[in-house]
């Protein structure tokens, strides 16, 4: 299926650039002929991410998992109950984990981890300082990874001033893939 894709991006990226982009240019309109050549290198870049949308939505839900795991053992550790985030974060386990499992599930899952994440995180404010500044460095650690893998998932739009900076995408996943064995 995705081959199709691939292959009708491929004809709308070169009806842009070799039919419609000449007849823009003839109008003059120097905005539609930005607008065409915009949407061009935005098929282009989708074209080129797109067999791997599915492993960088799960990379994102395992460190939202890591992140759910880690915050439960601070709240086990002062004898706290975090009933909806245990349930969210085996929920994403088992999602995870589901072969079957399609991307906007996998992105559901995350949402709902990270929601439940930044509630309690909001809730503890006055209640318990110390165990939030915990709670927030956990989730520092995790977002770290998060970040990382969205600018290197946008690496080759160049919006980077020092690319070299930006881990590949390719080597971000193939450590998720070695991480995933531990969930």
């Amino acid at each position: 299926m995705s081959d199709r894709i691939i292959n009708g991006l491929g004809a709308c990226i070169n009806s842009l650039n070799q039919v419609i982009g000449p007849a823009v240019e003839k109008t003059g309109d120097s905005l539609a002929r930005e607008q065409v050549a915009l949407m061009a290198k935005y098929l282009e870049f989708v074209t080129q991410r797109l067999n791997l949308s599915r492993d960088r939505t799960r990379y994102e839900l395992q460190q939202y998992i890591f992140m759910g795991v880690e915050i439960q053992s601070l709240f086990s550790a002062k004898n706290i109950e975090a009933e909806i985030l245990s349930t969210h974060t085996a929920d994403a386990k088992l999602c995870l984990n589901n072969p079957d499992a399609t991307n906007q599930e996998l992105d559901d899952a995350s949402v709902l981890l990270k929601a439940e994440i930044s509630r309690i995180t909001r809730s503890l404010r006055k209640v318990e300082p110390e165990l939030r500044k915990l709670i927030e460095q956990v989730i520092h650690k995790y977002s770290r990874f998060i970040v990382d893998i969205r600018r290197a998932w946008c690496k080759p739009q160049n919006w980077e001033s020092d690319k070299d900076a930006v881990p590949e995408l390719e080597a971000i996943l193939k450590t998720a893939s070695t991480l995933l064995r531990t969930l």
